[in-house]
C-alpha cells in the first residue's frame, strides 16, 4: 500500500471540493438545456402540425366521374371496359341474383350436368383450390385452417356422409352449409 503525502492528500481533497462545486453548476446547465429543448420541440411539433394541414395532397389528387370524356385513353372514355372473359358474380346492386338457380332436389342420385373425365378433372382443381384448406386434401377434415383453429368440417369418410346422395354434395357446395360460405357461382 502506497502512503501519500499530506500536500498531495489537500490537493486530491481540494480538486474533489471543486468537482463538487462545479456540480450545481452543471445541473442548472441542464435543466435550462432540458427546457430549451422541450420548447423547440414544441416549436418543431408546431410548425409540422401547421404546415401538414396547408398542403392536402392527399384529398385534391386530379380525378374524373364515371362516364367522363378522358384524354387519357385512345377511346377518350374514363370508364374502362371489362377485360375479356370477365364472368359476372351474377348478383346485381340490389343483391339479386340475376338468373335464379335452377330447382335441384338435394335428395337425388344424379346431378344437373352429364359426368365426364373433364368435369372430374376440373372438380379436383376446384376442390384442391378451395375445399382443401378445411377438409384437406384427403378429406379427412384437417385442412390447414382447421390446424390453425377454425371449426372442423366433417370427414368425407364418415358413413353419414358416405351414404349420402349425390344432391347432397351438389346442395351443400352451391347453397353453403353450417360455417362453409355458397360456392355457387
Amino acid at each position: 500500500m502506497r502512503i501519500l503525502s499530506s500536500k498531495k492528500m489537500e490537493k486530491i481533497s481540494h480538486a474533489k471540493a471543486q468537482r463538487r462545486k462545479a456540480l450545481p453548476r452543471c445541473e442548472e446547465f441542464l435543466c435550462v438545456l432540458a427546457s430549451l429543448r422541450e420548447k423547440y420541440f414544441f416549436l418543431l411539433f408546431a410548425t409540422a402540425l401547421v404546415l401538414t394541414g396547408c398542403a392536402q395532397q392527399m384529398g385534391h389528387q386530379p380525378h374524373v366521374r364515371p362516364l367522363e370524356p378522358s384524354s387519357v385513353f385512345a377511346d377518350r372514355q374514363s370508364a374502362r371496359p371489362p377485360v375479356a372473359g370477365t364472368v359476372v358474380s351474377g348478383y346485381t346492386r340490389t343483391n339479386h341474383r340475376l338468373d335464379p338457380l335452377p330447382p335441384f332436389d338435394p335428395n337425388s342420385d344424379s346431378l344437373p350436368f352429364a359426368l365426364n373425365a373433364g368435369v372430374l378433372q376440373r372438380g379436383r382443381e376446384r376442390f384442391e383450390i378451395y375445399c382443401s384448406e378445411c377438409h384437406g386434401l384427403t378429406g379427412d377434415g384437417n385442412g390447414i385452417v382447421v390446424q390453425r383453429g377454425f371449426s372442423r368440417p366433417p370427414s368425407y369418410y364418415d358413413p353419414r356422409l358416405r351414404q349420402a346422395p349425390l344432391g347432397h354434395f351438389y346442395d351443400v357446395i352451391t347453397n353453403g352449409y353450417g360455417a362453409m360460405a355458397s360456392y355457387a357461382a
